[in-house]
């Protein structure tokens, strides 16, 4: 039942909470952001899911006008940077890349999870960098979900179920995504919604032919994850990496992002500046 939570039901969980609570509450999207980020809060603290963006920054707006102290946001960047939207509120704080996922594939724990599970014959094979190749293979669906997500375009699309299996193609060393299935899956999601399917390819060239938009801005995690697994299993990996599944790729990518690898991304820097503006509240782990 958590999923139907409100904004309201956050905020007022968090009001009654406060008075008889006097540690640092951060508010984040769901429970897999909040089981990697509560790693890293002192246990002073509490991290409660809001289950859904909307909601955390609706709940983080009442709580900010009924003056509710000791409480700030996570909350995934997702195309904001591209858009050049502004977090609204000084206790709204952002992922360095388009989520938190990005932000653990652009770290070191993507090389720990590579060095388990990707063969070094096939890595060289590859010209070693795993990584840039992922990215490429992500970008067209991350440009066509920025394109849908603009407010002028109102297309209507749906991303949920599209399967990577059906659009990521590879030839020996080479992985991509094959533009015309991406489109029929996302067609087939969205209830046949009317597509200009030749628009589409003409605006989605253009965007991968600039290179001033951050692929790490562009690209979703869930994508890359899926990518990822489907290389591990048809392209790079070893043998322990041949029935592996986008759950386990999840959930172990989650587990190697540690506090060492935290400390270096800009969102751990703001977390402390917002822990040094609010010293009566402990944050961050020592």
């Amino acid at each position: 039942m958590k999923e139907f939570l409100t904004s309201h039901d956050i905020a007022n969980q968090i009001r009654m909470t406060r008075p008889v609570f006097d540690g640092v509450i951060v508010i984040v999207e769901g429970d897999s952001d909040a089981r990697v980020y509560k790693r890293f809060i002192d246990e002073t603290g509490r991290v409660v899911p809001a289950h859904g963006k909307t909601n955390v920054l609706n709940a983080m707006e009442m709580l900010d006008n009924s003056q509710v102290d000791g409480v700030f946001a996570i909350v995934d960047s997702d195309f904001w940077a591209l858009d050049g939207v502004e977090p609204p509120g000084e206790n709204i704080l952002v992922t360095d890349t388009h989520d938190l996922e990005t932000m653990i594939l652009s770290s070191g724990s993507f090389d720990t999870v590579i060095d388990e599970f990707g063969s070094d014959r096939k890595i060289r094979r590859l010209g070693g960098n795993v990584r840039k190749m992922l990215v490429n293979t992500a970008l067209p669906v991350g440009y066509i979900r920025w394109i849908s997500s603009t407010k002028q375009e109102k297309l209507g699309l749906s991303f949920k179920d599209i399967s990577f299996d059906s659009i990521v193609e590879f030839n020996g060393s080479v992985m991509k995504t094959n533009i015309d299935s991406l489109i029929r899956e996302i067609r087939g999601n969205s209830n046949h919604a009317e597509i200009n399917v030749r628009d589409l390819k003409i605006r989605l060239r253009r965007l991968m032919n600039n290179t001033s938009y951050d692929p790490w801005h562009v690209c979703r995690g869930h994508d890359l994850v899926h990518i990822f697994a489907i290389g591990l299993r048809n392209v790079f990996g070893n043998r322990h990496a041949k029935a592996i599944t986008y759950d386990q790729v999840d959930r172990i990518l989650r587990i190697s992002f540690g506090y060492t690898e935290f400390s270096k991304t800009r969102l751990f820097t703001s977390i402390s500046l917002w822990e040094k503006a609010h010293p009566a509240f402990r944050v961050l782990q020592e």
